[in-house]
């Protein structure tokens, strides 16, 4: 019986997934053996994501040891210090790719470098029959993680409740980027680390004209970085504080491109909640971003939102109906709503509710069910477009990008011309100066306790100081490090892998169609068919078919032709009387 259950627990294991062979040999430990044997034999690839498989030391040297012969492919997302160590202690004679998305900021240095390249570029080995120079010309992928070394600091633009932003230039490519740092003692201290960490993860999965998109992200022992588009314009808030009168084709066109931006977000199921002119950023040409998703969510199917968050004075009316318990929750319209406060106060200067964040919820419950005033110089059009976006009722409120454009100041409206940003913006942003507070700039460098510019000695004496400690215990392990660049590549790649299968699969099925297919063979001017000579022979024309039998149009020939015992005798019976025929014809 126990024979039994071995063999069936062997079958159940060659057909599993290596994340899923792992939770199975932590669990039961007859796998150790059976698991040994399979991956000494079979396993020639590794694709391990170890955040989301995490696995001990143990198991994971336990798989190395096991699979190192054969190995040819070794792609791993994330390696700490007791893995990397297991890797360079082993050889590996047949690999040919060895991929590291992120290593921990500590093992940069070009001593562990050198060890990783070490894995591949080693001397022949006995069994691998592959010389040391065929051995070098193998393929090496390290994508060593981006880190603050990899960027200098220019100047400050930019504060938030829980870091600052500043201009960066990475040296490499001289491009400039806007890098977006959060103290994590303060985040941890707040209890906003879920949201950082959550934001990245949202950025990470978004790409939209009208976002800041992430490049890439990545931490230290003090800060969590998120390095973005770098847009000089400024935020709206900046702009309305310095009293700029925007026309009503100016808001016009920002409702359009964040109603742009609002519903590619609802296709990938993400609520901003946290819409005002604080995170609404323009590039030099004056068209609008959003940014800032700290306190963003993203909707499972079928479900709605029920937290109390945003900020108040654009906050839309069922958010607090939900934090007073009169409706379930809510959902994307929320988004439009607070466009709408933004389109108004653009256009006058004031919000159309006065509201304050200390402002009681049943206060505010009266107050947006109060008339809006709509001075009486704005157009119609204009007026109609507001008040759909300041509906109170969600489902009677603009929140598609459809519905924005049945309103009449927008029906004649190009929308894809929008998104190409094709429309020049009345609004255009001076650049004889960044249009942000100079004094960010001086508060960085005099105030600041813990200047940016000066991170990387106070980071170089607190690591010598700490040298005998474990310096994975300060990383946090759910913050993602990305690369936009290296996923552009591996979605690049993947389309290539794409379209070089669909080839295969359409050359494989035209081979198998021309190999099922008759082959049909034309008989030449110079050849004529022993019937049709007999036909000939006795006066009849070969277009005149007889009684019964097919027009010649409808007889296929193959290239076998093979005769019958019927049609030989046949055929030797019109030869006699062709014979026959010419004879007495003499």
């Amino acid at each position: 019986m126990e024979r039994l259950d071995e063999l069936c627990l062997q079958l159940i294991l060659q057909y599993l997934r290596l994340p899923d062979q792992l939770a199975m040999l932590q669990c039961d430990e007859r796998c150790y053996a059976l698991l040994g044997s399979l991956w000494r034999r079979q396993l020639m690839r590794i694709e391990l994501n170890l955040l989301q498989v995490p696995i001990c030391t143990e198991i994971f040297e336990f798989l190395i040891l096991s699979s190192c012969r054969e190995l040819r492919v070794l792609r791993l997302n994330y390696v700490d210090k007791e893995k990397f160590e297991v890797l360079v202690r082993h050889r590996f004679p047949k690999l040919q790719m060895l991929q590291i998305d992120a290593l921990p900021p500590f093992f940069l240095c070009h001593e562990k470098q050198r060890q990783l390249k070490e894995i591949i570029l080693h001397e022949k080995h006995e069994e691998s029959g592959v010389s040391p120079i065929s051995r070098i010309i193998l393929t090496i992928i390290i994508f060593l993680s981006v880190n603050f070394d990899h960027f200098q600091i220019l100047r400050a633009i930019g504060k938030g409740s829980f870091g600052k932003v500043c201009i960066v230039q990475k040296r490499d490519s001289g491009v400039l980027y806007a890098m977006k740092y959060v103290s994590r003692s303060v985040c941890e201290s707040r209890g906003a680390l879920g949201g950082v960490i959550k934001e990245v993860e949202l950025l990470s999965s978004l790409e939209h004209p009208f976002l800041v998109n992430l490049w890439f992200s990545f931490q230290d022992e003090e800060d969590l970085f998120m390095v973005c588009d770098l847009l000089t314009g400024g935020d709206l808030r900046y702009h309305l504080q310095n009293r700029v009168e925007f026309s009503e084709q100016s808001v016009a066109l920002l409702v359009c491109e964040l109603g742009s931006a609002l519903e590619y977000l609802q296709t990938h199921r993400v609520i901003h909640r946290d819409i005002k002119p604080d995170n609404i950023l323009l590039d030099d040409a004056g068209h609008a971003h959003l940014t800032d998703f700290n306190i963003a969510t993203r909707l499972q199917k079928d479900s709605l939102a029920c937290s109390m968050s945003g900020t108040k004075p654009y906050m839309a009316p069922e958010v607090f109906m939900c934090a007073l318990e009169e409706v379930a929750g809510y959902s994307y319209p929320v988004d439009w709503w607070s466009l709408g406060v933004v389109a108004y106060e653009m256009r006058s200067n004031t919000r159309p509710f006065v509201l304050h964040s200390h402002t009681p919820l049943v206060e505010i419950k009266n107050i947006l069910n109060s008339a809006v005033h709509y001075p009486h110089y704005w157009s119609h059009e204009f007026i109609d477009l507001l008040q759909k976006l300041l509906c109170v009722h969600p489902g009677a409120r603009i929140s598609t990008q459809q519905e924005l454009h049945q309103t009449p100041l927008l029906r004649h409206w190009d929308f894809q011309q929008v998104l190409q940003k094709s429309i020049k913006p009345a609004f255009k942003p001076p650049e004889d100066h960044l249009n942000c507070d100079p004094c960010l700039e001086l508060e960085e460098m005099i105030v600041e306790t813990r200047p940016l510019h000066k991170k990387k000695k106070r980071l170089a004496k607190q690591r010598s100081a700490q040298r005998d400690s474990d310096p994975e215990s300060t990383l946090i392990k759910e913050f993602i490090v990305y690369n936009r660049f290296k996923e552009l590549k591996r979605k690049a790649m993947e389309q290539k892998e794409s379209d070089w299968q669909r080839e295969l699969e359409l050359a494989m099925a035209n081979s198998i169609v021309n190999s099922l297919a008759p082959i049909q063979e034309k008989p030449t001017s110079s050849q004529a068919t022993p019937t049709s000579t007999a036909n000939n022979a006795c006066g009849r024309s070969p277009s005149s078919p007889s009684d019964g039998q097919p027009k010649e149009s409808d007889i296929i020939e193959f290239i076998d032709r093979t005769p019958s015992p019927q049609a030989a005798q046949a055929t030797t019976t019109s030869r006699r009387f062709c014979c026959k025929t010419n004879t007495i014809r003499e």
